[in-house]
């Protein structure tokens, strides 16, 4: 049981890395709008579930909670800009 435990925790971040990975690279290069709002809607959620999970755990804020408003200014200024 112990075992399973660590290789779905294993899985889950080795999917991790590689799909924010490509998060980014579809952010910056944009190849389509659709994809690039599911990114951006991914590293939302992400940052939204981790800065909860940090503080349901009572520890302090972490980097998570401070890029939420850097990943707004990103996202608005790149639809302004490309407007």
């Amino acid at each position: 049981m112990v075992f399973l435990k660590v290789l779905i925790t294993q899985l889950t971040l080795l999917f991790h890395e590689r799909y924010s990975r490509f998060g980014v690279v579809v952010i910056l290069l944009r190849p389509k709008v659709w994809l690039t709002e599911w990114a951006y809607a991914g590293f939302f959620f992400d940052l939204i579930l981790a800065t909860a999970a940090h503080h349901f755990a009572d520890h302090p804020l972490g980097l998570s909670f401070y890029t939420v408003p850097i990943l707004f200014i990103s996202y608005f200024l790149g639809n302004y800009i490309r407007a």
